[in-house]
């Protein structure tokens, strides 16, 4: 080609590139052919927190294209509808029609009652080339919505700005998006590159051909048409450059199921995104979108039925990918165990049968750190391929790898990819080359998935990244792209990487930021906690009443799991949502309550009703759904007088009590006296007293508090200035420092309010330790409590210290009035212990991180998750802390500090503020934590023992019955089930402490067949059957899931 002007200075071809850039711009306004506004509209207000819906029957006003609406309120909908006819003079040959609307920053337009296409600031055209209304009338609904509150508050209030019919040139179009193409490629150039002069050479060659712009259509069409030939047969010349390889392009709106809005508005941002897929999969055949999160696609089901029913035709074809298979983009440090298990088993269920096919990705791009177990949970659940970029937020320390086996604490290996950059790509040729540069192992990754469109209701891919994305296919110095779907990709990578020559990523994925979502909204944590455990109990009771014939209630649990996965998602869970999620998430959290409160009682009478329990008084039944016999107390309501009663139980033994509370709130404190593991006992209420134990008394005064276990002396302002271990004659906290010291620190991070901690949070602190009263409140045989208030200028706390007769552990019921703002509480411990690192526990088992701050890793990890417990130990003794919600804690050298609350002010000005309840424990113990069994006493705080009143009846279960046994400590009974297809039991175990060995699960009721199965619940190699048990060999921190095939009693 011949070269339209001779450029030999860096100066003049930034000079030439910018006349283009500005001859560009001329030929985007010839582009529309014609255009006619659109006037007559009218307008319903529909006002805030709308649901989905179909637009209002009345209340209908004209409206002024340009004014102002919605009454400056933040969450508020308004409608807006009009009635028009395309004019037959913009239906040309070559052309295309599109309407132009920006009513609001997110809008769902309806054509001839179908939702259509989203409208946002990034989609603000509604092309309408393929849609079939053009030779009809075509009526138009807008659902346009102002937005969720935000700080600093914006102004609120609409404005329908751009209302109009326009007939686009498409050969015009086209060109001016190839122009476009190579002006962003030519950034990523170096300018004294051969491939940058010559693509400018085409640029400048291609333009002069048209300019001047001729004023008649036709000749322009004809100018650019012959301008786009030459312009494209140059480009086949470039020279390419070596070593680049290929980037998957998929489309992907990545949608928080709640952050800045709510649960509701998150299903309207359903219908704007996928509706725009949808609508721009019309005119891009080569178009490839992949969606996660299986919650979405039910929304998209319940509330917008047209847009479902398109989903699962372009699923069919292979251009809708649902990838991704948890239910929604968790949390997984704060998640317990088998809720994570639930994410994957209802998230693939989901996608089996709505698509018929499951997802082998985990696609987390977004989540704040990633725990050690995960590995294990991902590969027993069949999928073999973790994705995440948030890893690269890191502060401190940068993650060597692209591509990796990341290895969990079993020893599973599932391959892990992070793609460097963001999951909200955008299609700017400058961030193609980044992403392919960032890859640290070109040598094993010549093929990277790139995800681009925007997210959070902004709609998703543009027909201008569509546009720029389908000209790099072959464009020089950007790698290969082509578009596709990341399972597409999946399958593609796991049949061809060679695993052996992948480096091997051993822990946790641990991210060096948003340490503060361990503690952020503890109200939410708390639920989540205590949520978990119920439905543990829940599926345990009513297993035992499916043994005893009564139906599984499978439809009503499952909607349950359904609430309690979706509160997990990694912006509700941690922390980070505004104010309106948190209500929300209290309602939904007290529906899961009550609903599966009364399925358990339920439950639990079928069962009950089985049981002999004729005896010498009123029965009551103690449940223990841990695979232990448990000897702790238990709680039940005071009914009648406090003094005229007993209980014994089966062989006529006086199990003691001890009655409890104050005013109309008295309940019986029973002893626990030997419950069976994952089972029963009964006891009869027998009026009259009688003696029970001679158990040694618990002595408390204002001073302190003394057990067989510990002698706990308090200074003067309640603070615990010694603790005796008498089993070891052993001072627990280093001499001179007291424990369960509570200390605020001035907390307000450079950003990101409710997600961060700052390493530096340590230098302004100071010890709440103003004492307002200190009194003694419970003295028995089975526990004693001291109680004590304090109070800052704005907060109100009252703290209960208990130790029992048969518990070796102290603790700490917590009562908080919270009104502080940027404050972080702890409950600080130094002990005196020696260790290199301490022990957390993690999701099915333990971790271990270093005590001291020797490396930048170490340092970064200032603030780390746990679940129910952690523990410092040397040699021969060591100390635990437990907790009933508490997720955040640190332990340097001797001192632990467990994070007890927050006081962020963004995005939720009110984060945490009011009422908090919450226990934690003191466990301090010989030996290890192994030895001491930590798990079972945190589970045991965690999980209370039941007491259940019955009738006296002649049942055929005995007085006291076990339903499963584990003959060994370190093997955790997890959780009991129905499996979700077909009339098996589920049971799920792991291993809690890193050990190997042969263990023996025994059961209580006639078992035919055993298998061991995937955490699909998909039966594998059959166990053999003897005398009602299996053995199992376990490795350390290992699941297993059994499948029980039983002869019903």
């Amino acid at each position: 080609m011949e070269v339209v002007m001779q450029a030999h200075l860096p100066e003049e071809r930034r000079i030439l590139y910018s006349q283009v850039e500005v001859q560009l711009k001329g030929l985007w306004d010839r582009r529309i052919i014609k255009r006619q506004g659109i006037d007559k509209w009218e307008i319903a207000l529909a006002g805030t927190s709308q649901a989905p819906s179909r637009g209002p029957q009345k209340g209908w006003k004209p409206y002024r294209l340009g004014t102002h609406w919605g009454e400056d309120k933040p969450d508020f909908t308004s409608w807006f509808r009009t009635r028009i006819a395309i004019p037959k003079d913009f239906q040309k040959p070559g052309a295309f029609i599109e309407l132009g609307l920006s009513p609001a920053r997110e809008a769902l337009v309806y054509l001839n009652g179908t939702p259509w296409q989203g409208l946002s600031e990034n989609h603000t055209s509604v092309p309408l080339k393929n849609c079939g209304h053009l030779e009809k009338p075509l009526n138009i609904l807008i659902e346009a919505y102002t937005e969720f509150p935000r700080e600093p508050q914006p102004q609120y209030h609409g404005k329908f700005s751009i209302a109009e019919i326009r007939c686009v040139d498409q050969v015009l179009h086209d060109f001016c998006f190839d122009i476009q193409a190579g002006l962003e490629t030519a950034k990523v150039l170096d300018p004294n590159s051969r491939q940058y002069q010559t693509l400018l050479d085409l640029l400048l060659e291609a333009m002069k051909i048209i300019h001047p712009l001729p004023d008649d259509p036709d000749q322009l069409r004809r100018s650019v048409a012959r301008a786009m030939a030459g312009y494209r047969k140059g480009l086949e010349s470039l020279p390419s450059e070596p070593g680049l390889g290929k980037l998957t392009l998929t489309g992907h709106s990545h949608i928080d199921t709640a952050w800045l809005w709510d649960l509701v508005e998150t299903q309207r941002k359903c219908g704007r995104t996928f509706s725009t897929v949808l609508s721009l999969m019309e005119f891009y055949p080569e178009y490839r979108f992949s969606q996660s999160q299986p919650q979405l696609y039910q929304y998209t089901k319940q509330h917008y039925p047209e847009i479902y029913a398109k989903i699962k035709q372009r699923v069919r074809e292979g251009r809708w990918d649902p990838a991704g298979a948890p239910w929604v983009e968790m949390d997984s440090n704060i998640s317990g165990g088998e809720a994570l298990v639930r994410q994957m088993l209802y998230g693939n269920l989901f996608y089996e049968q709505e698509f018929g096919r499951r997802s082998n990705v985990c696609w987390l791009p977004d989540a704040f750190g990633y725990n050690w177990n995960l590995p294990q949970i991902l590969k027993k659940s069949g999928i073999d391929l973790f994705v995440t970029t948030k890893i690269s937020w890191s502060e401190i320390t940068q993650f060597p790898y692209s591509i990796f086996n990341w290895e969990g604490a079993d020893g599973s290996r599932i391959i892990g990819l992070m793609p460097p950059l963001n999951y909200n790509g955008s299609m700017l040729p400058r961030d193609l080359r980044d992403h392919w540069d960032r890859i640290r192992q070109k040598n094993l990754l010549d093929d990277l998935v790139y995800s681009f469109g925007y997210g959070d209701g902004g709609g998703g891919p543009t027909i201008e990244m569509l546009e720029i994305g389908k000209r790099m296919s072959n464009m020089t110095g950007i790698p290969r792209c082509e578009f596709g779907t990341v399972s597409e990709y999946a399958d593609r990578l796991l049949s061809s990487v060679d695993r052996s020559r992948l480096p091997v990523w051993n822990g946790e994925l641990y991210l060096e930021l948003h340490r503060g979502c361990q503690t952020s909204q503890a109200r939410t944590k708390w639920n989540n906690r205590k949520s978990e455990v119920l439905l543990r109990d829940l599926e345990i009771f009513c297993s035992l009443a499916y043994l005893h014939g009564k139906k599984y209630p499978n439809e009503r649990i499952v909607p349950l799991w359904h609430t309690v996965l979706t509160n997990q998602f990694h912006d509700i869970l941690p922390g980070s949502s505004v104010q309106e999620v948190y209500t929300e998430a209290d309602e939904n959290y007290l529906k899961v309550k009550r609903e599966a409160e009364s399925l358990l009682l339920d439950a639990g009478q079928a069962w009950i009703g089985k049981i002999d329990t004729r005896g010498p008084g009123d029965p009551l039944v103690l449940a223990n759904t841990l695979g232990w016999e448990r000897n702790d107390s238990v709680s039940i309501p005071l009914k009648g007088s406090a003094q005229d009663f007993h209980f014994e139980d089966q062989n006529g033994c006086v199990i003691d009590h001890q009655v409890v509370g104050e005013g109309k709130g008295k309940s019986v404190l029973l002893s626990g006296a030997g419950i069976p593991s994952m089972g029963y006992k009964t006891l009869w209420k027998i009026k009259g007293k009688k003696a029970g134990s001679d158990s040694p008394a618990i002595k408390v005064s204002k001073n302190g508090l003394e057990n067989r276990f510990f002698r706990l002396t308090l200074d003067s302002k309640g603070q615990i200035r010694s603790l005796l271990d008498k089993r070891s004659s052993r001072e627990v906290f280093a001499a001179g420092q007291p424990g369960n010291q509570l200390v605020c620190f001035h907390d307000e991070p450079h950003c990101w309010d409710a997600w961060d901690i700052d390493f530096n949070f340590n230098e302004n602190s100071w010890v709440w330790d103003q004492l307002e009263s200190l009194e003694v409140v419970e003295q028995g045989p089975l526990r004693a409590m001291i109680r004590l208030a304090r109070k800052t200028e704005l907060s109100r706390l009252t703290q209960k210290i208990i130790i029992y007769r048969d518990a070796p552990r102290i603790d700490f019921e917590t009562e908080v009035d919270w009104q502080e703002n940027l404050v972080l509480l702890k409950a600080v411990f130094p002990v005196q212990i020696r260790s290199p690192h301490a022990t957390f526990e993690i999701q099915f088992g333990a971790i271990e991180r270093a005590t001291h701050r020797n490396t930048p890793y170490d340092r970064a990890r200032f603030e780390v998750p746990h679940l129910r417990w952690a523990d410092l130990s040397e040699g021969n003794y060591g100390v635990a802390l437990a907790n009933d919600s508490k997720y955040g804690i640190d332990v340097e050298n001797n001192v632990m500090r467990l994070s007890l609350l927050r006081a962020p002010t963004s995005p939720d000005k009110t984060a945490d503020k009011g009422p908090h309840k919450f226990t934690y424990s003191l466990l301090p113990h010989p030996g290890d934590w192994r030895s001491a069994e930590v798990v079972r006493h945190a589970l045991e705080l965690n999980t209370p023992l039941r007491g259940l009143e019955a009738v006296s009846s002649a049942g055929r279960l005995p007085s006291h019955h076990s339903w499963i046994h584990a003959d060994r400590s370190n093997v955790i009974l997890e959780s009991l089930k129905k499996a979700e297809k077909g009339n098996d039991l589920i049971l799920r175990l792991y291993e809690s402490q890193g050990s190997r060995g042969p263990v023996k699960i025994a059961f209580g009721f006639p078992v035919l067949e055993v298998s061991e199965c995937n955490l699909m619940e998909e039966a594998g190699q059959p166990l053999k059957v003897a005398k009602n048990a299996v053995r199992l060999d376990m490795g350390p921190f290992e699941i297993k899931t059994l499948k029980i095939r039983n002869g019903k009693s």
